[in-house]
């Protein structure tokens, strides 16, 4: 079965500023692969952090974009949004083109986490296969 892919438009000036915000999230991880130990973990803290604003800025309600994000940054987010509120959330982790090994670590974290929750049902966005759905009641 072939899925449906979805194009969300979004305006010109909103395209430049998710272009500028990659591009920097992708010299921040070149910076980061030449360290090691605490300093290759501090950077991807850093990394994290950068995503976080990014998503704080962008003002999409219950829509966060986890690329560039390390696998436990990530997981700690997803779950400092989620406590304590119910709803539907679109976590957007990508279609796993530039994952390691094409191993998607967020996604497959996410949902191995969530498919387990009480009172959370977890999903792939049939009609976006790079979003995960969270439902939680």
């Amino acid at each position: 079965m072939s899925q449906v892919r979805q194009k969300v438009l979004f305006s010109q000036a909103y395209e430049k500023a998710k272009a500028q915000h990659m591009l920097e999230i992708s010299q921040l991880y070149n910076k980061a692969n030449t360290l090691s130990g605490g300093a290759f973990r501090r950077k991807l803290s850093k990394i994290d952090r950068k995503v976080i604003r990014w998503n704080e800025q962008s003002n999409r309600q219950d829509y966060y974009d986890l690329h560039g994000m390390s696998k436990l940054g990530a997981q700690r987010y997803v779950e400092s949004i989620v406590a304590g509120k119910t709803g539907k959330f679109r976590f957007e982790t990508g279609r796993d083109l530039h994952s390691t090994n094409n191993v998607a670590k967020i996604k497959n974290a996410l949902l191995e986490e969530y498919r387990e929750r009480p009172r959370c049902s977890i999903r792939v966005d049939s009609s976006n296969y790079g979003v995960l759905v969270l439902d939680k009641w």
